[in-house]
């Protein structure tokens, strides 16, 4: 699949609700946006709504923790998504904000970016810390097998629609700047795909024939201050 790749670069959309920032995630059963919600306490929190704005839904009530990416399964019935509190840890949700329960316990571990294989059987996540362990990650929707991909600053995977390789973006503090690479997800060296000189490509996201790569072009990023928060 990696032959003839295209990578195509796309504007990052926000959709601004209130005082604060809402970030669009993934469509879902019956046409319904997840996303995550920043309120005026600055606390996030998960919502749904439909694709014309109405019928907004929460989804979590964590006091003291925080809610974000979130990211519907095939199907649409669950959704994966970041709690953040002392650490962040992966935690799986119902589509109507029932059956709520943690994927993972990783104390001094964050984890980050959650997506689900088209399978419905794994989740590809990133860790951003401790910094031995940061890079991308895999492990079943039931929370066991967990496995790394990638060592690195890397973020935002996505998964092919075919099921066989991961996109992500990581930071290369020789140019400053993140590019697009592509893993397969049994492993192996990832491979950068071809970008413009002095420009970030972030947050992947494949084409439903597998067959481009669509990306969110920045400039002058840092880990620190990149929109996945590395």
């Amino acid at each position: 699949m990696l032959r003839g790749l295209l990578l195509v670069a796309v504007l990052l959309s926000f959709v601004a609700f209130g005082a604060r920032l809402s970030s669009a995630a993934s469509p879902g059963l019956n046409g319904r946006i997840v996303f995550e919600h920043i309120g005026e306490s600055g606390g996030a929190q998960i919502y749904s709504m439909t694709s014309r704005g109405t019928k907004r839904h929460l989804l979590t009530r964590a006091r003291g923790a925080s809610g974000r990416s979130p990211f519907y399964s095939p199907g649409g019935r669950r959704i994966v998504f970041v709690r953040a509190f002392k650490e962040s840890d992966l935690w799986l949700i119902g589509s109507d904000g029932s059956h709520k329960r943690q994927l993972t316990r990783t104390r001094t571990t964050d984890e980050a970016d959650p997506s689900w294989s088209p399978d419905r059987k794994e989740i590809v996540f990133a860790v951003t810390r401790p910094a031995a362990q940061r890079g991308i990650w895999v492990l079943g929707a039931d929370g066991g097998q967990r496995r790394q991909l990638t060592s690195g600053a890397d973020g935002d995977p996505s998964w092919s629609p075919d099921g066989s390789e991961i996109a992500f973006d990581r930071y290369d503090a020789g140019t400053q700047t993140f590019g697009i690479f592509v893993v397969q997800t049994s492993g192996g060296p990832p491979m950068r795909l071809p970008s413009d000189s002095g420009v970030s490509d972030l947050q992947p996201d494949w084409s439903p024939d597998g067959s481009r790569i669509s990306s969110s072009p920045a400039t002058g990023l840092t880990p620190s201050s990149s929109t996945s928060g590395r």
